[in-house]
């Protein structure tokens, strides 16, 4: 994947989840701004999918799944830490070195 693409997916990636990382949520409000991402239909760069799952955008704010003890780690007394933040693993072009 070239340097341009590389650029376009991690620009994409922010704009789908920015509403998740850009305050802090009222109760109930990232399961509902979660199920408007899933609902949409984007135009998601060096692909040819239309539609990012509410588990790809929970993995692109780093909050694993809601079962998951991931979701939020605690520091050991009584209190928990926000998950840091990640826009994934490099996408790799088979046949090619990253």
């Amino acid at each position: 994947m070239d340097e341009t693409l590389r650029e376009q997916v991690a620009l994409f990636r922010y704009g789908v989840i920015s509403e998740l990382v850009a305050r802090t949520l009222a109760p109930g409000e990232k399961e509902k701004l979660l199920t408007e991402i899933a609902g949409k239909e984007w135009t998601i760069p060096g692909s040819g999918r239309t539609h990012v799952g509410r588990s790809t955008a929970r993995d692109w704010v780093g909050l694993g799944s809601p079962r998951s003890p991931s979701a939020a780690p605690s520091t050991g007394e009584g209190t928990h830490v926000s998950p840091s933040f990640t826009l994934g693993p490099p996408l790799h072009v088979r046949g090619r070195d990253p």
